[in-house]
């Protein structure tokens, strides 16, 4: 059985642009927004998700033909996305709250210095 790294393969273009949400995200959350960058990366985590369960099917939903990678790969970004959205898969909450109580332990010290 032949598996491949999945982090050798070149990203789609939908996943490259996942990872420079992502990246901004992590911007943000140098700056303090610890909400908006939990929340994107749950919105990456279950894109991600959904595109390895979409990799064990024999064959894709769009077939092998030219373009067919593109097709999938926004269909796994909008699914992902849409996984996440609302309640989500719990990841945002466990984030935001892990996150916030780290940011605000991180700003007390800067006020104490």
């Amino acid at each position: 059985m032949d598996v491949a790294d999945p982090l050798s393969a070149p990203a789609p273009a939908a996943q490259a642009a996942s990872l420079r949400r992502l990246e901004s995200a992590g911007r943000e959350l140098r700056r303090g927004d610890v909400g908006e960058a939990a929340r994107e990366f749950e919105r990456l985590f279950a894109t991600l998700l959904v595109k390895e369960m979409r990799a064990t099917l024999p064959e894709g939903f769009f077939g092998g033909g030219a373009g067919s990678d593109v097709f999938d790969g926004w269909l796994d970004e909008h699914l992902g996305s849409s996984l996440a959205e609302g309640r989500g898969l719990g990841l945002r909450i466990a984030l935001e709250r892990d996150l916030g109580a780290k940011q605000t332990a991180i700003d007390a010290a800067r006020e104490d210095a």
